[in-house]
């Protein structure tokens, strides 16, 4: 400027004009203070430097006149890329000698002087080594990268696959652990079937199951005295039975319940087995149990189905027997004396077990030491009490049966004869002892599938 000699750089000296000299540039960043070090050009003061009548600068604060003070943009720094595979496959190259030169992009007579140009420095590679190493190797080598991409697509292939499996197995582990017990599990196994309810094949059970179920939607389960009273839906068929559906169909309730007989599973293990509450088991065997009872066929029915050993006995409603369970040996001697067994040479509970001509178990005693005699036991289990009036029972050889209780009754007696003093049976005797015999086969092994049913034993 015409004001100013020599251009020279000049700082505020006072302290106390910090802020006017802050105000007087008028820098917008809101940061900005002025300090000791700030500087400021000799072509702002009106006499090209402070003085002590004009000591602040003031001239061409706003920019000069007629001069364009913006700065240059800053050019865009250009980002290095790599052609990459694509270029390599897909366009075509020459080779000469050890440089690989595209025809396309690449002038021969311009790579010649760049490359005469790049040799008079010492620090400058050959192009022929930069062309060489910023390319790729030849076509064959490519060939390589073509089959590792297709070997890693179909990796990304299985490994999808694989992911999917997973998911799907996991589902059904999830299902597997929360699924609940039910026929679905047993019903292609009739070993599994006799297990859990000692009816022999599934489809026997089945056809009880379809038997019953029509009056299983009419049942009302016992929930207390005023579960007696008949319900409105029950009286007439016109009225469906109300309350949400139940969790266990028919088919599973009778499983649940011929599973407790059979097994004599706890409430709690049968709950948690069929995902129930205990109390909806109970519930359900309270009211299941009673129900069999009065829906499985009468005595005058079962007649029509008896054993062909039992025609010669038709009046035969039970055939009663003791059985001996194996315990082990008590630690205090007077329950050694009374649990030893003179029969088993053991130490054993003993039960008194009622059948069915049919094999059905109609009753079972408490347990009783193995020392009890079977006359004991008959006259203290009760069992006399559900013998009705004239009817008949039947007993092995040897079990002694009070008489005077089942005069009382009216209730006959069929047991083998016994020798006594005679040195043989009659004619008369061996035949009846023999068809005594051949009848009670049958009951000897429904009272050792009995010992299976471990709640009989309880």
């Amino acid at each position: 400027m015409d004001h100013v000699r020599s251009v020279k750089f000049h700082s505020c000296k006072n302290l106390k004009d910090f802020p006017r000299w802050k105000k007087l540039l008028g820098r917008a960043d809101p940061n900005f203070r002025v300090t000791a070090d700030t500087k400021v050009c000799s072509n702002h003061f009106k006499y090209g430097q402070p003085t002590a009548d004009d000591p602040h600068p003031s001239l061409y604060l706003k920019g000069y006149s007629g001069i364009s003070t913006s700065a240059k943009s800053k050019p865009t720094r250009r980002k290095l890329t790599y052609s990459g595979y694509d270029e390599c496959c897909n366009e075509s190259t020459t080779h000469t000698g050890n440089v690989i030169v595209e025809n396309k992009n690449v002038d021969q007579k311009s790579l010649q002087i760049a490359g005469q140009v790049l040799k008079e420095q010492n620090y400058a590679l050959d192009i022929s080594e930069v062309s060489s190493a910023a390319r790729c190797k030849p076509v064959e080598v490519c060939q390589r990268c073509v089959n590792h991409h297709k070997r890693i697509s179909n990796l990304e292939q299985e490994l999808h696959k694989a992911w999917e499996l997973i998911k799907t197995l996991q589902t059904e582990i999830d299902s597997l652990q929360h699924k609940d017990f039910s026929t679905d599990d047993i019903k292609h196994d009739d070993h599994l079937v006799e297990l859990y309810t000692g009816i022999p094949t599934y489809g026997l059970f089945k056809f009880l199951s379809e038997k019953l179920e029509l009056k299983v939607t009419k049942m009302q389960y016992y929930k207390g005295v005023n579960s007696h009273k008949s319900k409105r839906y029950q009286v007439n068929d016109s009225h469906a039975k109300p309350g949400r559906k139940r969790a266990l169909n028919c088919e599973n309730e009778l499983l649940l319940v011929l599973a407790r007989l059979r097994q004599g599973l706890s409430l709690e293990h049968l709950a948690f087995r069929f995902k129930v509450s205990i109390s909806s088991v109970s519930g359900i065997i309270s009211t299941w149990v009673p129900f069999l009872g009065r829906e499985l066929a009468r005595k005058d029915e079962l007649q029509l189905f008896y054993p062909e050993a039992f025609k010669q006995f038709p009046h035969v409603s039970s055939i009663i027997d003791c059985t001996e369970i194996f315990l082990e040996r008590p630690s205090m001697a007077d329950t050694q004396a009374l649990t030893n067994s003179t029969y088993k040479s053991h130490n054993t509970a003993k039960y008194l077990i009622s059948l069915t001509p049919a094999g059905v178990v109609s009753f079972v005693s408490k347990g009783y030491g193995g020392l009890s005699s079977d006359r004991h036991i008959f006259e203290d289990c009760g069992v006399i009490s559900k013998f009705e009036q004239n009817t008949a029972c039947m007993v092995d050889r040897g079990f002694n049966v009070p008489g005077d209780l089942l005069l009382v009754k009216q209730v006959k007696l069929y047991m083998p004869p016994l020798t006594k003093r005679q040195s043989q049976f009659t004619k008369q005797k061996v035949q009846k002892g023999q068809a005594i015999a051949k009848a009670r086969i049958h009951v000897e092994r429904a009272i050792e599938r009995v010992k299976r049913f471990r709640i009989s034993i309880r």
